[in-house]
Parts: C-alpha cells; structure tokens; sequence
C-alpha cells in the first residue's frame, strides 16, 4: 500500500507510540487498543496502517534497527584513524541514558519474542550481520595499519557485539547514572581484545 506525507507521519507517530508503550509496559503486556487509545486514534486506524499487530512490532524493529545503524555508520565514517573507529562504535551504542535504556527495554522484549516471530527474527538477524561488517571493517582496517592485533575480523565483531549486549543488559539492573561506567568498560574491553 503506498502512503500519503501526512499517512506516513501518522505510521511514524504510532510506531512511536508503540515504542514508549512497550519500553514502559513490556511487548506482551500490550494491545492494539492500548496503542490506539495513548495515540489518540480508533483501533482500527491502525489496522488501516498496520495489517496486525505483529506488522506494527516488526514495522518498530525495523526502524529501531535502522536508525542505530545509521547512526553508528555516520558516527564511524567520522572518524580517521582505526582507534577512532572504535571509540565511535562504542559512543554510537552507547547513546545516553534515556536513548539506550528504553531501547534495550525494548529490544530485550523483540529478542525474546524473535523464536516465535519470523518479521522479529528476520530483523534481529539483520541488525547483528550490520554490526558485524561495521566493526569487521574497523578490526581488519586496524590489523592492516598494525594497530590491533591479527584476529578475525568476524570474530572481532562478535565479541564487540557481546560485549555491548552484556553490559547493556547489566546496566538495566544498576543505577541509571552508572551509565558511563558500561559504557567505558565495553571500550576498555575492546581496546584490550584488539590491542597488540
């Protein structure tokens, strides 16, 4: 279905609606009624945008992705030199306090539903290939200039990726304010994984 200027900033506004109702309630705690009735529109305003619910969670994850990689490609391109790169990652993950502790809300909530959800899946499946040709391209560009040590790339990528998984995970069971603790331990970690 193709979409009018003023459509598609309605799709965006319930997207968006959708986003803060589950990093504040959780996936499976809400309906397309709850999402209609915080948007301001009918129940089946949404379904006029939105064929079912699933379509509207998958229609999320797809711009939650995008948008993180988008900014972590901009961020790293940015930069010169392989450390940069690095930091850049990082700093691009990290984004601040709000941003990443409603975003891991609710991904944690899209991973878990992904084994019973192909759209969930198939974009959870895209976002961590993303992750690892970015941070492959900055290991095996830090190799070649003798800065990081000779390990592969892909590898490189899965533990940056581990890395910052499990620290954000952590920190959502911490102070919110302990945030820049995570985040500089994820860069140590890497700076060490890498270094010669």
């Amino acid at each position: 279905m193709t979409f009018t200027d003023k459509e598609l900033e309605k799709r965006k506004h319930l997207v968006k609606t959708t986003y803060k109702l589950v990093a504040d309630y959780g996936f499976s705690n809400i309906t397309l009624q709850d999402v209609a009735e915080k948007a301001g529109v009918s129940k089946g305003s949404i379904l006029y945008y939105f064929e079912n619910k699933d379509e509207l969670f998958v229609t999320l994850l797809e711009r939650m992705v995008n948008n993180i990689e988008r900014q972590i490609r901009v961020n790293v391109s940015r930069s010169n030199t392989p450390q940069e790169k690095l930091q850049a990652f990082i700093n691009s993950t990290f984004v601040g306090i709000k941003e990443n502790r409603d975003f891991y809300k609710v991904y944690l909530d899209f991973l878990s539903q992904s084994n019973h959800n192909d759209g969930l899946k198939k974009f959870n499946v895209y976002w961590y290939e993303q992750c690892v040709l970015v941070f492959g391209q900055i290991a095996k560009e830090g190799i070649e200039k003798g800065v990081f040590r000779n390990v592969a790339p892909e590898a490189a990528a899965i533990v940056a990726r581990s890395v910052v998984d499990g620290l954000c995970i952590r920190w959502l069971f911490d102070e919110p304010d302990r945030f820049e603790f995570y985040k500089e331990t994820a860069l140590q970690v890497m700076t060490c994984y890498l270094s010669k």
